[in-house]
C-alpha cells in the first residue's frame, strides 16, 4: 500500500474495528464462562469497569479461565492478548502523536515508521481476530446460546 495519510487513516481505522472485535469476542467468553446465567454476566460484562478495555477484559479472562477445568488460552495467548491490548492502545492513543507534530509529517521518517508498523501490525491482526471469534462462537454454542 502506497505510503501516504489517506492510507494510513484508512489502515488506522480497519485496525481499530478488529481491536474491537478482539475485545468484544473476549467480553462474550468471559461472560460465557462466568457462573450463572450468561445475559447477566454480558450485561456486566459491558458496563462494568473491572472489564472496560481489552487489558481488563483479558485479566478477568486469565482469572476466571484459570478457575475453570476447561481451557482455551495457553500463557502464550494470555502474553499475546497483552501485545494485542497494548498495541491497540497505541494506535488508539498515540501513533499520530508519533509524526503530528513534525513539519511536513507525511514526509518524515516518523510517519513511514508508523505506516510500516500498522501495515505489518493490520496484516497480524487479520491472523488473529477469527481465531478469538472462532472460541467465542465455539463457547456460545456450548452454552445453548446461539
Amino acid at each position: 500500500m502506497t505510503p501516504d495519510f489517506k492510507n494510513f487513516r484508512f489502515m488506522l481505522g480497519d485496525i481499530i474495528v478488529l481491536y474491537q472485535f478482539v475485545e468484544h469476542d473476549v467480553k462474550m467468553i468471559v461472560a460465557g464462562l462466568m457462573p450463572g446465567d450468561f445475559y447477566e454476566n454480558h450485561q456486566k460484562v459491558l458496563t462494568d469497569q473491572d472489564y472496560m478495555g481489552l487489558g481488563k477484559a483479558r485479566k478477568a479472562l486469565k482469572t476466571i479461565e484459570s478457575e475453570s477445568k476447561n481451557k482455551y488460552f495457553s500463557k502464550s495467548d494470555y502474553d499475546l492478548l497483552f501485545d494485542i491490548a497494548s498495541r491497540r492502545n497505541h494506535y488508539c492513543h498515540q501513533t499520530a502523536l508519533e509524526f503530528g507534530y513534525v513539519d511536513n509529517f507525511s514526509e518524515s521518517k516518523q510517519f513511514f515508521e508508523q505506516f510500516s508498523m500498522l501495515e505489518k501490525d493490520l496484516d497480524y491482526l487479520k491472523k488473529i481476530q477469527p481465531v478469538t471469534e472462532k472460541i467465542r462462537l465455539h463457547i456460545l454454542e456450548k452454552l445453548g446460546v446461539i
